[in-house]
């Protein structure tokens, strides 16, 4: 009788340690990530500048790579500069997942905005937030599911009605982005300051 339960016990540990050997580990997910980020600014004809230009001017395929892993074009550097944990700011986006198991479009941002053509709505007008807030903490304020540290980068360098794109790994997205290992390109993303519309 004990023969034959601990048969049955190392039976269900080695179908318990197959089950789990088919579960991506994180290195296999940046990996993933990695390679697809690559494949993305392959097919996009991107050049990822080696410095960040010193007049702020940038081709439309040139982006940089900064220090927290964000890939950022600026198209247009906007009015005035954000002060941290202070400016309010909405913004307005087309943004794409391109996972190697996830693809989908949203936005916000259409004809009406001078933008353009537009991936379908979610429904959203603009995405508020303040400038330094929903990167590591406020993670159970709703207003924050939209806002990540990555999607925050560019406004270093831009202001009001400042536009750019970016590519943002997974883990400088939203708390969904980096639940699901999602990267994300931001065709187009423009930063509204409240205090200036």
């Amino acid at each position: 009788m004990k023969k034959g339960f601990y048969f049955v016990l190392i039976l269900c540990a080695a179908c318990l340690m197959g089950s789990c050997s088919k579960t991506k580990s994180y290195t296999d997910m940046l990996n993933d990530e990695k390679k697809a980020i690559s494949r993305l600014i392959d097919s996009l004809g991107i050049e990822v500048l080696k410095d960040f230009p010193d007049d702020s001017i940038f081709a439309e395929n040139q982006f940089v790579k900064l220090d927290n892993g964000v890939y950022m074009n600026i198209i247009d550097r906007g009015e005035g500069r954000a002060t941290l944990y202070s400016t309010k700011i909405m913004y307005r986006c087309n943004a794409y997942y391109f996972s190697n198991n996830f693809q989908m479009c949203i936005g916000n941002y259409g004809p009406n905005s001078n933008g353009t053509v537009p991936c379908p709505s979610n429904g959203a007008q603009t995405i508020p937030f303040i400038y330094g807030e929903g990167t590591s903490r406020d993670k159970s304020d709703s207003k924050y599911y939209y806002v990540s540290e990555g999607l925050q980068a560019p406004l270093k360098y831009v202001g009001h009605h400042g536009r750019g794109k970016l590519i943002v790994p997974f883990d400088k997205g939203t708390y969904q982005d980096q639940g699901y290992y999602y990267p994300v390109y931001y065709e187009v993303l423009e930063y509204l300051f409240e205090d200036q519309l």
